[in-house]
């Protein structure tokens, strides 16, 4: 269970990635990922059917897939 919030954004819409936690750990199971999704600002969404060790990344633009996956793995070092 996970509350996703688009609190701010430059752009007024926030672009989601939900990978699984192995990806942000050791890098792997990035591909594809568990789900991607946007929403815009003030917007919340709760998702139910998600693994414990899930990791997670937002932006304010959209961006390739591969390219989010990768900072979810950088930034969870």
């Amino acid at each position: 269970l996970a509350t996703f919030r688009c609190l701010r954004s430059q752009s007024g819409v926030c672009h989601y990635t939900v990978l699984p936690g192995s990806c942000g750990t050791r890098q792997v199971n990035c591909d594809p990922p568990i789900t991607v999704f946007t929403m815009r600002q003030g917007d919340s969404l709760l998702l139910t059917r998600l693994p414990e060790d899930f990791a997670s990344c937002v932006t304010s633009s959209a961006t390739a897939e591969g390219a989010r996956a990768r900072q979810v793995a950088s930034t969870a070092r």
